[in-house]
């Protein structure tokens, strides 16, 4: 009897308990208690792929509840992107139902309905910590109770585009301009080119679909690269969105890249209106002329340098040694003659094989700094090889044309006995190498 009678009493608590919090529940559902919550959206007859703002206020009276957790509604046939928060959520006097209570926005969502018809939306639920008083013989405290509200649910109706839908309709729905613009009009063959196809406007810019630019076939480039910028504070999103390509044009001549069309639908007048760009005339000239030394056959790391000497810089040597054995012998004839020929025999040819060796070091510094910013073996490449890799890793076109110019100009004391290494030179060399570094 005990047994049974213990049961029932832990029956009946247990029914107390859920009868207390589904009141609860239905208090904070019901706008007569508070807190409680509230659903709008902008416009509820819309368009497919125009955007929406959803939001849902908390309202409350005195003391603002603190949320602990909260379910974020059910999205179906709707794209769908909250907005970022508030850092502070600011709180405004407002009436319900002719009473008087604080709300503050709690969550929004920017919605573009992907289908035509009436779309639910519903699920918004959160808890959070309301303050009770409570009086006794000690002096007042506060205590926290957690309650259970809901966000009421919505509809909106989004009604289909019109028929018929243009071929290059970008799925643009609002109010936007279009344009596509180059960095420059005159390049160099195997220069870099920016293109930029920009749209500005008020709307779905979230959703549109950029177009495809036309490039001629001798335009080599990387896929575009799409960027945004969103004015802050706007209620319907407003900004602007980039796609920039760049391109490397390899044939020279006249070129023209043509107008760009772009359909979008203006939700206000309720038709199609086609933005058309600006054709581009670009004009490439030739590269940077090559020397006669770019022409050489190429060798790879570990050949020694004088492989690479023409047929014209051995004649050279021969030439010189043969001068050197006359001055000997012509010199021997007198002690005296025969000590300074010795000195000039031996300051000459020394002083050419340091200049030669001075100049292959700063040739070799060059071409270790190259292979440091990602140019693998650059002594094995030709002319034509390295200018492209120097390309790929965005040197800028001053340092590339030096580049060349300065590797023919340690070629030339290199193949050249009687030459000597400016000082100039040196510095032109350190100066390129901290250009690179730096890149």
């Amino acid at each position: 009897m005990k047994r049974i009678l213990a049961s029932w009493r832990f029956c009946a608590l247990l029914l107390l308990v859920a009868l207390y919090t589904s009141v609860q529940t239905a208090r904070a559902e019901n706008p007569n208690s508070t807190p409680f919550l509230t659903s709008s959206i902008n416009k509820r007859d819309s368009f497919v792929g125009e955007e929406i703002l959803l939001t849902y206020t908390l309202n409350f009276k005195d003391v603002a509840p603190k949320i602990s957790s909260e379910v974020l509604p059910f999205f179906q046939g709707v794209w769908a992107k909250e907005s970022p928060p508030e850092r502070f959520i600011k709180s405004t006097p407002t009436k319900v139902q002719g009473k008087n209570f604080r709300s503050a926005v709690v969550k929004q969502f920017r919605l573009v309905p992907l289908q035509s018809g009436n779309i639910p939306i519903s699920g918004y639920r959160m808890q959070c910590l309301v303050q009770k008083l409570e009086t006794s013989a000690n002096p007042k405290r506060v205590k926290e109770r957690v309650i259970s509200i809901a966000a009421p649910p919505l509809a909106l109706s989004a009604r289909p585009l019109p028929e018929p839908i243009p071929e290059n309709f970008s799925w643009a729905v609002g109010s936007f301009s279009f344009d596509l613009l180059a960095d420059k009009q005159k390049v160099r063959a195997g220069e870099p080119l920016s293109l930029k196809m920009i749209i500005t406007g008020t709307g779905s810019l979230h959703t549109l679909q950029l177009p495809t630019l036309n490039l001629p076939e001798s335009f080599r480039h990387n896929p575009p690269e799409r960027s945004s910028h969103y004015n802050k504070g706007s209620r319907i999103t407003s900004g602007t969105i980039t796609s920039t390509t760049i391109t490397w044009p390899q044939s020279t001549g006249d070129f023209r890249i043509p107008a760009i069309r772009l359909a979008v639908f203006n939700p206000e007048t309720e038709h199609y209106q086609t933005l058309l760009s600006k054709p581009l005339n670009i004009t490439i000239a030739r590269g940077v002329v090559k020397n006669i030394a770019d022409q050489r056959t190429r060798h790879f790391p570990g050949e020694s340098e004088s492989n690479l000497y023409p047929p014209i810089m051995i004649t050279a040597i021969f030439i010189g040694l043969l001068l050197l054995t006359m001055t000997a012998t012509l010199l021997s004839q007198s002690k005296k003659r025969k000590k300074a020929g010795q000195r000039h025999h031996n300051s000459e040819p020394q002083h050419s094989q340091n200049t030669a060796k001075t100049a292959g070091e700063m040739k070799q510094k060059l071409f270790t700094t190259l292979d440091k910013t990602g140019i693998k073996q650059p002594g094995a490449l030709t002319r034509r090889e390295l200018e492209n890799a120097l390309q790929r890793i965005n040197i800028n076109c001053e340092i590339r044309a030096e580049i060349p110019a300065v590797l023919d100009s340690l070629d030339k004391i290199l193949y050249t006995p009687s030459a000597k290494l400016p000082e100039s030179m040196i510095k032109k060399v350190n100066t390129l190498i901290e250009a690179l570094m730096k890149s």
